[in-house]
């Protein structure tokens, strides 16, 4: 299910792409994020969840 929140957005980001490209987002409003989701979503769906190696 697409997240419709800031924060399911930054949720879903974070578990395709990693904590270190979501904290760039914080900055940013809460339309900016929800158009940079809409035009990224198509792109990331289908990814796997992000592994972080430690």
């Amino acid at each position: 299910m697409k997240p419709n929140t800031r924060k399911e957005r930054l949720e879903w980001i974070k578990y395709r792409k990693g904590i270190d490209y979501v904290m760039s987002m914080y900055a940013l409003t809460d339309r900016e994020v929800k158009e940079w989701f809409e035009r990224v979503y198509s792109l990331y769906k289908d990814l796997p969840e992000y592994q972080n190696i430690h």
